[in-house]
């Protein structure tokens, strides 16, 4: 399966290093001698915890392939090899633990070693500290960043801790650093994992700022990957100027705050204290904005097990309390300071899910809710009344029937098609595919794969609870929560290879339709946005789009156009990429019956 704009990274030096030679239950003590090496400060004398020794060849270049790796043992202070006859050169240092950090080299240890069958030899190796020289320095970490943090007052902000985390896949790179008296810092990093057949090394780089005392207002770039080169791979990228390039300082100034302290009791429908709900506090701005300017303070004295009932956060910026199926307004903490919220949990009713009511919010005195809380996020409100319930179903109904032919899939009465899916891009290749009467296979049906919030509710109505109906002459937009998670699946493909493909699961989701014909305008949840247009009228008040555009927060988009074949079948014609309007696949050699078909006119916008 392929995916757009997938890093493909080898694996190639983990199967390396697994190829290594290491002291393990095949080597027998009957074919093997064994080597015990201790690893000391040159000036104490003391072991070092950190050092690491390998044997290879005498008659070789040391390499991943010819390593003999060693079992630490006693407290990890004690090397033991155990190796085949022959004889070896050592290889001992302890690595320097940061870029200002000393390595430690080897002084005495022997330019070579014979082992003979049956050896159980001991040797004590000293080690001698330095710097790291400045193109070790180079090669450990040669990306850069530099900047300065102060206050919001423009005040510098001394022994501040700056971090990147670095990877492909995982974050197991990067560097750390803190800042000056003037706030300023100089910050040296490097790659993850390493890519075999990659000139750039297009990684992420997430930057942070690490303090108890402040929480993150605002930075002067959002720099989120780093590249050694820009190289042709990076070709359509979505924006160059996010990426840390080597050879280049990436100047990153960033705004810290003293936070706002925010504190939560609940209570019940009388106002009295009620149990605590586990509750989450989160920015609807984003998720990353969560880790930047917010964080957990555990109560003082509670137990590891408790949860958290005071968070940090940056003021002047909207937080909700979120639980696992509902969510508050979202509230604005305008100073720092201490907040206090009262919260009252609604329960389930028959017709509508959990919610959270924001009852109060205290800091020196009571804060205006008409001016802190924010009533715009329809999934905070409460269940609509029976009546809006009632026409919310109505439209819905409506929509349905107005769209059964592409949202249901074509008429058994059809009968039997086939098309060809072909790739024009990456992995060039073509899927013949045949759909028979009924078969229930929905990508197959439409040509591609398409599972949307929309599907889920018109399948069945009853799957969620209306949160809101905001109607226009021209627009209706309709907000709901499923009872349970819904799930989602699209991608360029149907038979098993894709041109990017995603799942997920969906909570809540907004429903925006033309008030006139009846036809879906917009579909949207938190992560995501799919659109629709250029729609075919196939029969009286019966339409088909011909074209969807999606696009998932973080992962693909998609840009799909679509054909309407009179004899009653709605299929995908064409996918173009989003970056540059290339088509990277298509639906060829449309059979109906057997026979060649031939689509109706293009849609018109």
């Amino acid at each position: 399966m392929t995916r757009t704009r997938s890093i493909l990274f080898s694996i190639a030096p983990l199967l390396i290093v697994i190829a290594s030679r290491s002291l393990s239950a095949a080597e027998s003590a009957e074919d093997s001698a064994s080597l015990a090496i201790t690893l000391v400060d040159e000036a104490t004398g003391e072991p070092l915890p950190r050092g690491w020794a390998t044997l290879y060849p005498s008659n070789e270049t040391r390499s991943y392939r010819n390593e003999i790796r060693p079992v630490k043992e006693q407290g990890d202070r004690l090397l033991r090899f155990a190796a085949p006859p022959g004889e070896y050169k050592i290889h001992a240092e302890q690595r320097a633990a940061s870029l200002d950090g000393p390595q430690f080299d080897a002084i005495d240890a022997p330019e070579s070693i014979t082992l003979e069958v049956g050896d159980d030899r001991e040797l004590t190796i000293k080690l001698r500290p330095r710097p790291l020289t400045p193109q070790e320095i180079d090669d450990r970490a040669p990306m850069t960043a530099i900047g300065r943090v102060t206050n919001a007052q423009g005040e510098p902000l001394a022994d501040v801790k700056v971090r990147v985390a670095t990877g492909n896949g995982t974050l197991l790179g990067g560097g750390t650093t803190r800042t000056n008296a003037e706030g300023e810092y100089l910050l040296r990093f490097g790659a993850g994992i390493m890519t075999m057949d990659s000139k750039s090394q297009l990684q992420v780089a997430q930057f942070v700022v690490i303090d108890d005392r402040y929480v993150e207002l605002s930075r002067s770039h959002e720099f989120d990957q780093m590249a050694y080169e820009i190289s042709p791979e990076l070709d359509g990228h979505e924006d160059l100027e996010k990426i840390v390039v080597k050879g280049t300082p990436a100047r990153l100034d960033f705004v810290l705050s003293e936070p706002a302290i925010v504190n939560v009791q609940f209570v019940d429908e009388a106002g009295q204290p009620a149990p605590y709900l586990p509750v989450a506090l989160k920015s609807p701005r984003s998720d990353y904005l969560n880790f930047r300017h917010s964080r957990s303070v555990k109560p003082r004295g509670a137990g590891d097990k408790a949860a958290a009932t005071r968070w940090a956060v940056a003021p002047g910026q909207p937080w909700r309390f979120e639980a696992e199926t509902c969510r508050s307004p979202a509230v604005t903490y305008p100073t720092p300071g201490r907040y206090d919220v009262t919260l009252r949990a609604h329960p389930a009713s028959a017709y509508g899910s959990p919610w959270l009511e924001i009852v109060n919010v205290k800091q020196v005195a009571d804060l205006s809710l008409e001016l802190a809380v924010s009533q715009d996020d329809p999934f905070a409100q409460p269940p609509l009344s029976a009546r809006d319930r009632k026409a919310a179903r109505q439209l819905i109904s409506k929509m349905a029937a107005a769209n059964e032919r592409w949202l249901k899939g074509p008429s058994p009465e059809l009968g039997e098609f086939s098309y060809r899916f072909k790739f024009h891009a990456g992995e060039k290749r073509s899927d013949d595919v045949t759909v028979k009467p009924g078969e229930r296979q929905h990508g197959k049906q439409q040509g591609i794969s398409y599972r949307s919030g929309i599907h889920q509710l018109v399948a069945d109505v009853d799957i969620v609870i209306f949160r809101s109906i905001k109607a226009d002459p021209e627009r209706t937009a309709i907000s709901y929560t499923f009872r349970e998670p819904a799930g989602q699946a699209m991608g360029t493909g149907v038979a098993g290879h894709w041109a990017g493909y995603f799942s997920r699961q969906t909570v809540n989701g907004t429903l925006v339709i033309d008030s006139q014909r009846m036809v879906p305008l917009e579909w949207y949840d938190d992560n995501g946005r799919e659109t629709f247009s250029d729609f075919v009228e196939i029969g009286p008040d019966q339409f088909v789009p011909g074209r969807i555009q999606i696009a998932d927060k973080g992962g693909p988009r998609f840009d799909w156009r679509f054909d309407w074949f009179p004899a009653g079948l709605w299929l995908f014609r064409e996918s173009h990429m989003p970056e540059d309007g290339l088509i990277n696949a298509s639906v060829e050699e449309v059979r109906i019956g057997g026979e060649s078909a031939e689509p109706a006119a293009e849609a018109q916008p």
